[in-house]
C-alpha cells in the first residue's frame, strides 16, 4: 500500500479487487485465495547504504495536515478503543454473566444483533455496571428485530450508547443506498450516536460503494469482516485501512472465532493473535469476535468457538475463549496508542525471496517517512516474515508497529508457531537535537501498559541496534525518543 496520511483521490482508484479470490469458509464467502505471489521486490533492500542528510531514502512523505476530527475519529481519540464480542439471539444474561464479559472476558463494549433491542439490551444494562457501554445492530429502516421499534424504543444518547450498526453487508449500490433511511431515522432520534456500515468483500463494485458511502452519506465508521487466515486478508484489510484513511473515518474490523457448524478445526493462539494485533498494526481502531455466542435458529449453521456449547451464556468456556480474553487486555493497552495515531504506511517482509503476499509493498528504507530504520534482520542477518505498521500522532511524532507474521495456520513459509529474534538498526545520521536520544526507543508494554525506555546498542558512527523476540502473531510498538510524550489515551 502507498503511504496515506489524508489520500485526496478516490478509493475505487486504489486498489484492485481481481485478487479477491476464493469461496466457502466465512459468512460473507471468504476463501482462501490469494496466499501467496511472486514479486521481484528485494524484501530487505540496501542493508547498509548510507541515507543522505537530505532523507534520500524517504519515500512519499508529504503527509499533508492531520486527520479532520468529525463525529467519529473524535470518538476514537476520546474513548477506550472498541472491544467487544458480538453476541446473537440468545436471552439476557445475569449479572454474574455480564461480570464475566468485562472482567474475565475483558470486553469493554456489548455488541448485540439486530434483535437486540430493547429485551436483550436492557438486561444487560440492569446488572448496573458503571462501564456499560453498547452498540447494537438494527435493521436497514433503523428498528429492532425485537418489537419493530426503531432503535428498539430507545431515545436519544441511552446510557452506555456507543451508536448502531445499520444492517449488514450490503451487496449492491442499492442496498446501499437503501440504508440512507435508518440512517437518516437513526439521526433524527440520537444525532450524536456512531452509525457504523458494514462493508462485504462480495459485494458488486465495492470501490464505488465505499466512494459513495464516503462522499453522500451520514456514517461515521468503515467497517468490515473476512474470516481467513490466509495472505488474502493482507489485501483486504489494506482495501478498508485506504477507505477510512481517505474519508477520516476510523476503520473497524470482526475478528475471527467461530467456525461452520460440525467443523472440528479450531485457531490456535497464535492464530487469534496474529488476526488481533494484525489489525492493530493496520491502524484498526475497533474490533469484535465474531462470535461471543449465537442462539437458535443461527446455531444451526455457526458454532463459537469460545464456548464449548452454542446457545448458552453459561457453557463452559474452551481455551480459545481464555486466547481471545488475554488478547482483550492486550488491545486495551496497545488501544490507548492506536486510537491517538494515524497509520502512514504498511510494509511486508517476507523470508523467501520473491514470496510476497498480495496487495501490500515490500518494505525498503524510507518506507512510512521512517528516515532512520535501516534494516530488519534476523539471527544470521537474514530476512524474517513480518508486518510493519508506521504512524504519526496528532503533533507529527512518529511510530512504528513490527508483527511477527508466523502463525499456524499461515501460509507457508510463515505457517508456523516459530517465535522472531530480530535486530533492527537505525542510523540517526542527522540528529543534532539534545531532546532526541539516540540511545533508546520508548516502547508501549502491552501487558503492563507502561512507556519503556528499550536500551538500543551503539554501533558506532551514528548507527544502533534494537534487539527483541517476538512470539509468533506478536507485536512491538515503539516511538522515538525525542523528549516528546507517548500519545496515550489514560490507563482503562
Amino acid at each position: 500500500m502507498a503511504p496515506v496520511y489524508r489520500i485526496p483521490v478516490a478509493v475505487g482508484a486504489l486498489i484492485l479487487l481481481l485478487s479477491l479470490t476464493g469461496a466457502g469458509c466465512g459468512p460473507d464467502g471468504d476463501g482462501p485465495g490469494g496466499d501467496a505471489t511472486v514479486s521481484g521486490a528485494d524484501a530487505n533492500p540496501d542493508d547498509d547504504g548510507a541515507v543522505t542528510t537530505d532523507g534520500g531514502h524517504l519515500q512519499n512523505c508529504d503527509l499533508g495536515p492531520p486527520p479532520v476530527l468529525g463525529r467519529g475519529l473524535t470518538w476514537v481519540r476520546n474513548n477506550p478503543m472498541f472491544i467487544t464480542g458480538l453476541t446473537v439471539a440468545v436471552d439476557a444474561p445475569s449479572a454474574d454473566r455480564v461480570d464475566e464479559y468485562f472482567d474475565d472476558f475483558a470486553a469493554n463494549a456489548v455488541h448485540l444483533w439486530e434483535d437486540g433491542l430493547p429485551t436483550q439490551m436492557d438486561g444487560w444494562a440492569a446488572a448496573g455496571r458503571a462501564d456499560f457501554r453498547f452498540l447494537s445492530w438494527v435493521r436497514g429502516d433503523g428498528t429492532s428485530h425485537d418489537g419493530g421499534l426503531l432503535l428498539g424504543g430507545y431515545g436519544a444518547n441511552p446510557f452506555g450508547r456507543i451508536g448502531y450498526q445499520i444492517s449488514d453487508e450490503p451487496r449492491t449500490m442499492a442496498q446501499l443506498t437503501a440504508l440512507e433511511v435508518g440512517i437518516t431515522a437513526t439521526r433524527a432520534v440520537d444525532p450524536e450516536a456512531l452509525i457504523v456500515v458494514n462493508f462485504s468483500l462480495s459485494s458488486e463494485g465495492l470501490p464505488e460503494m465505499l466512494d459513495y458511502y464516503a462522499d453522500h452519506m451520514d456514517g461515521d465508521v468503515v467497517a468490515f469482516d473476512t474470516y481467513v487466515y490466509s495472505n488474502a486478508v493482507y489485501e483486504r484489510y489494506g482495501l478498508f485501512r485506504e477507505a477510512g484513511l481517505a474519508s477520516d473515518r476510523p476503520y473497524w474490523c470482526y475478528l475471527n472465532s467461530y467456525v461452520d457448524a460440525g467443523e472440528p478445526i479450531r485457531p490456535t493462539e497464535s492464530d487469534m493473535r496474529w488476526n488481533a494485533l494484525l489489525a492493530l498494526t493496520y491502524g484498526y481502531t475497533g474490533v469484535t469476535w465474531f462470535l461471543y455466542q449465537i442462539g437458535p435458529p443461527h446455531s444451526q449453521d455457526l458454532d463459537p468457538i469460545l464456548f464449548v456449547s452454542s446457545g448458552d451464556l453459561t457453557a463452559e468456556k474452551t481455551e480459545q475463549y481464555q486466547y481471545a480474553a488475554q488478547l482483550n487486555r492486550e488491545l486495551r493497552q496497545l488501544g490507548r496508542a492506536i486510537t491517538q495515531l494515524t497509520s502512514t504506511d504498511v510494509r511486508y517482509i517476507s523470508s523467501l525471496e520473491n514470496v510476497h503476499p498480495l496487495g501490500i509493498e515490500d518494505w525498503t528504507r524510507g518506507a512510512g517517512c521512517d528516515r532512520w530504520i535501516t534494516a530488519f534482520l534476523g539471527p544470521s542477518s537474514e530476512p524474517e516474515d513480518l508486518l510493519l505498521g508506521f504512524f504519526v500522532d496528532d503533533d507529527g511524532e512518529r511510530y512504528v508497529m513490527i508483527q511477527n507474521a508466523h502463525h499456524t495456520m499461515g501460509v507457508f513459509p510463515a505457517n508456523n508457531a516459530d517465535p522472531v529474534s530480530l535486530r533492527v538498526t537505525f542510523d540517526f545520521f542527522d540528529q543534532t537535537d539534545p531532546d532526541f536520544a539516540t540511545d533508546s526507543v520508548l516502547h508501549l508494554d502491552k501487558i503492563t501498559g507502561q512507556v519503556v525506555q528499550a536500551p538500543l546498542t551503539d554501533l558506532g558512527q551514528s548507527r544502533a541496534e534494537l534487539q527483541i523476540t517476538l512470539a509468533a502473531g506478536d507485536t512491538y510498538l515503539f516511538k522515538y525518543n525525542t523528549g516528546r510524550p507517548f500519545a496515550l489515551q489514560p490507563a482503562p
